[in-house]
């Protein structure tokens, strides 16, 4: 297929979204949207290195990317990693120039995004406002940091989606449950499950900005309540603390500035959040509960036409419904959101928070968030941020990058790897495809060795073992069914492997020491290792062959174009520039 063919096809291509890594509610939608972003602006150099078309790779382009690549890879530098970079800035303005050629900038689709990238930006050039005007650094604060950073601790927690579910967890501690017995009930990583929430330990910057603040603060022994992160709200116990006593103020000189950096950060963001909650409780938000109900049956609906089955795109057919579109759904102060104006604004947020809309509560967080984001696009637009030079230079960077990326991908996303490869590759390498041997077992989990002890002396005298791990394991989803973990391969039981793929069916063994835990274990079954036919290992191959073929086609366009494109390279200007590895610190 041609670019221009494969550029056509993309067209066809799913829609984009913006990632996100935190789940969906009111902290998340502002803190994607409202982070700050400390950067400073300095002179411009616009000689430059290559032209293509009417665009120019400048010296300017070419430092800010290859002192980063130098940074990164530790590399010295040297004209052939100077040329690599210079065809790569080369690249990417051919693949912008045959955007604008393709139309690309006038798709909806394309509109939608930039649009989303310049909310982003004043948003972003928002944060910074405030950070200028609350955020202040002192040097107890830098000290204190320094200590943290040689500090580690050692903790467990217990995790919960919601406040709600939070505070019950906090209220079965109270009454005598232990975090073991909880973690058990509430984790389903196993590894968590089965060592009472242990996290080992950590230091500054490991850990979310407001867990490790309260973990910091605690004693050892010691349990907060409920805590909000990102992620949701933990339950922090400490178990542990070492302090470096060999710390100096020769060491704190020479760490202030990268610690101070870091504080910043941590204290920019929380500052964004104490602020935009301050404007969530000035709105004064009153719901109209018809309208919620309904759009909540709308995104959690099981049938065809539901939020999370059409990727999050609210689409609804409203003329089949008593409600219509104009229907109030939120009123604040000074304004008020119907059922369109929420549609409007979902549209700039990501699939993975839509579909993490599961209740009443987090629909509510969730519009309120977006209501807030648009009254700070409003503080940022009173400010006149659009028009700072560092604004207009953020929108044009992140423009550029997804014009990059949608190209590429109009390129890549058609490749097919051809069945021909696929088997060439099968019968040159068929003993790497493979299924794994397996065993399934029952394991009877407990916190102690007497009672591991006890119940396998009663399965050797011929109790049945899946009522035993009904009634003992700590692991409780295996403890509904009988015990039964179902096959896995060897990595999925560590230092156990060797003992439990030694076991015959129906042999015991136990109890063996795990982390704080003991476990009773019956192998049931093994699958031993057998080869894959090709149509078995056929998905296999094709991801192993994918990338390649992809960089190939990419590569085949770029050099098409090229021979169609008049390139001039300032070759004496790329060897004589000067500049130095910057340092690390």
């Amino acid at each position: 297929m041609t670019c221009a063919r494969r550029t056509q096809a993309a067209k066809a291509n799913k829609a984009m979204t913006r990632p996100v890594k935190s789940p969906a509610g009111f902290w998340a939608l502002i803190s994607l949207f409202y982070v700050a972003v400390l950067v400073g602006c300095g002179q411009h150099n616009q000689e430059y290195l290559a032209k293509i078309f009417n665009r120019k790779v400048t010296v300017d382009d070419f430092k800010t990317r290859y002192l980063r690549l130098l940074q990164m890879t530790s590399q010295r530098d040297n004209l052939l990693t100077r040329k690599s970079v210079l065809d790569a800035l080369i690249n990417e303005e051919m693949l912008l120039f045959h955007a604008r050629q393709s139309g690309l900038e006038k798709e909806e689709r394309f509109k939608k995004e930039v649009e989303a990238i310049t909310q982003q930006a004043l948003l972003e050039a928002h944060a910074k406002h405030l950070v200028n005007t609350r955020v202040k650094i002192t040097d107890a604060d830098l000290r204190n940091a320094f200590v943290r950073l040689h500090t580690e601790i050692s903790a467990r927690h217990l995790y919960a989606p919601t406040e709600d579910e939070a505070r019950a967890l906090y209220a079965r501690l109270q009454s005598g449950y232990t975090f073991e017995e909880l973690a058990a009930m509430t984790f389903n990583e196993p590894e968590l499950s089965s060592n009472g929430g242990y996290l080992g330990y950590f230091t500054l910057g490991d850990m979310d900005p407001a867990f490790e603040e309260t973990a910091y603060n605690l004693k050892i022994g010691e349990v907060s309540e409920p805590v909000k992160t990102a992620y949701g709200y933990s339950i922090i116990k400490v178990e542990g603390r070492k302090t470096n006593p060999l710390i100096t103020e020769h060491d704190f000189q020479k760490r202030k500035n990268r610690i101070e950096k870091y504080l910043r950060w941590v204290k920019a963001e929380q500052e964004a959040k104490k602020y935009a909650g301050e404007v969530a409780q000035s709105l004064r938000f009153q719901f109209n509960q018809a309208a919620l109900r309904f759009l909540l049956h709308q995104i959690t609906g099981a049938d065809d036409s539901s939020y999370a089955r059409r990727n999050g795109q609210i689409e609804s057919d409203f003329k089949y419904h008593d409600l219509s579109l104009a229907e109030t759904l939120v009123q604040f102060e000074g304004g008020e959101w119907r059922l369109e104006d929420f549609l409007k604004a979902s549209a700039f947020t990501s699939a993975r928070q839509r579909k993490l809309i599961k209740n009443e509560d987090r629909l509510k967080q969730f519009i309120q968030g977006l209501v807030v984001r648009e009254q700070l696009l409003k503080k940022a637009g009173d400010l006149n941020l659009q028009k700072q030079e560092s604004v207009q230079e953020t929108i044009n960077k992140e423009t550029k990058n997804y014009t990059l990326k949608r190209m590429r991908e109009a390129i890549v996303d058609t490749v097919n790897v051809p069945e021909r490869a696929m088997r060439e590759r099968f019968e040159k390498f068929s003993e790497r495809y493979y299924f794994p041997e397996e065993v399934n077992v029952k394991e009877i989990l407990v916190d102690s060795e007497k009672l591991g002890k006890e119940l396998i002396q009663k399965l050797r005298k011929g109790e049945n073992f899946s009522e035993l791990a009904r009634r003992h394991s700590l692991r409780q989803w295996a403890a509904e069914r009988g015990g039964e973990l179902g096959f896995a391969p060897r990595g999925k039981y560590g230092a156990l492997a060797d003992t439990v793929f030694s076991l015959k069916p129906g042999e015991l063994i136990g109890p063996l020491p795990t982390e704080r835990y003991y476990s009773i274990i019956q192998a049931v079954g093994i699958k031993e290792k057998r080869p894959k036919n090709f149509e078995q290992a056929k998905d296999e191959i094709r991801q192993e062959l994918l990338w390649d073929w992809q960089r190939k086609a990419l590569q085949s366009c770029l050099d098409a174009w090229r021979k169609e494109s008049k390139i001039q390279v300032n070759e004496k200007k790329l060897q004589t520039l000067t500049f130095s590895n910057p340092s690390s610190s």
